[in-house]
């Protein structure tokens, strides 16, 4: 009796550990497959061009806003003066196709923002005449002209993610000011940021408390509290900046120095790496992914690349497929894997989309109930 029933001990045992070693041998299998990138198979960029030619006039920087997905994107070429007038083109496919948006009309328009949606936009006059910030809040269907922030010559505009904090560089018969608004362009606070000229760049974080601005043959400026207060950055020297931009948590920068090197920052300007492997080009635009990672730059000289690093700066890739510069600016979706940017060639845009990128290496931001 004793015998049969150690018998069947011993046959339970064993029928149950049986599957629960296949389900575990299953299981570590399973997470090998959905974890290993496809074999033998390198990122790579494929570029297209849109119906996008501006028929007004074929030269200028160009300046971008897009959606987080990179599917809503507007742009526009600074005009250059009175005798010329600038259009605002609208995507909502992801650049295959373009249309004026008829609402803003022709004008002399300068820079342009919008929220991580798409919907909510706003625009300053150019840089070369005096006006005012427009807004929309419908995704460029209606325009309002926010009086509140003054009558100047801007120079650059960011916004928060939902478009609610704006920060513009403009200057009047005053002086040169920073005007931040929390309200999506309903009221504005003229701010002052001691010893900075001629402002050309700013960026700033998802949130909007996080600014940073860049002075034309000076130095960059930082500040961690949505306009009030600021640091004069020295890391990175003076410089004819000719692009900036930020992660989406503020702390990671990179800028362009117009006919210079690239500078990167990891602790949100406090220091600055010089990336020299890149060499020396007249950068008229750069733009990063949400975590700061993938990075692309634009070389504005005739026969110009783009260049992308999928690793903060650290390497970088000349983009031989696309075709070559002179290019006016650039800008891409959040996770960084689709890259927009202005060619003064006739005034075609180009789509760069990444593929084959391994899924360890994608830089989409977390949701917080996903961390």
């Amino acid at each position: 009796m004793k015998t049969v029933r150690l018998l069947l001990i011993i046959i339970k045992k064993y029928v149950i550990t049986i599957p629960i070693t296949l389900i575990a041998v299953l299981t570590a299998y399973i997470g090998i497959v959905t974890f290993t990138d496809i074999p033998h198979v390198s990122p790579v960029w494929v570029w297209s061009v849109g119906n996008s030619q501006n028929p007004i006039y074929s030269s200028g920087l160009w300046s971008f806003a897009a959606s987080s997905d990179g599917k809503r994107i507007v742009a526009l070429r600074a005009a250059l003066g009175l005798s010329e007038a600038s259009i605002i083109s609208h995507s909502i496919d992801g650049g295959e196709t373009w249309v004026p948006l008829e609402s803003a009309g022709e004008g002399q328009w300068g820079y342009i923002t919008s929220s991580d949606d798409g919907m909510k936009l706003a625009v300053t006059t150019s840089p070369y005449l005096s006006g005012y910030i427009y807004t929309s809040s419908d995704g460029g269907g209606n325009w309002n002209k926010q009086v509140g922030a003054g009558d100047k010559v801007w120079s650059a505009i960011t916004s928060s993610g939902d478009g609610m904090m704006l920060a513009a560089a403009g200057s009047d018969v005053t002086g040169e000011h920073i005007v931040t608004s929390v309200d999506g362009g309903a009221t504005w606070v003229k701010r002052t940021v001691e010893d900075s000229h001629n402002v050309v760049q700013i960026t700033s974080s998802t949130d909007g408390m996080r600014i940073a601005i860049a002075c034309q043959g000076g130095y960059m400026y930082t500040s961690v509290d949505g306009g009030v207060t600021w640091v004069k950055r020295t890391g990175a020297g003076s410089g004819d900046w000719g692009g900036l931009t930020s992660s989406s948590d503020g702390m990671r920068l990179a800028a362009a120095d117009q006919g210079g090197y690239l500078y990167t920052s990891i602790d949100g300007g406090a220091n600055w790496i010089k990336r020299t492997s890149l060499g020396m080009a007249p950068w008229t635009g750069i733009t990063s992914s949400a975590n700061g990672m993938m990075l692309a730059i634009v070389d504005g000289d005739d026969g110009g690349y783009i260049y992308t690093s999928i690793d903060g700066g650290e390497v970088w890739v000349r983009q031989l497929n696309a075709r070559t510069g002179p290019w006016g600016g650039i800008t891409s979706s959040s996770d960084g894997t689709k890259l927009i940017a202005g060619n003064n060639y006739y005034g075609h845009i180009y789509m760069g989309e990444l593929r084959n990128l391994p899924m360890y290496s994608r830089s989409q931001p977390r949701h917080k109930e996903e961390e």
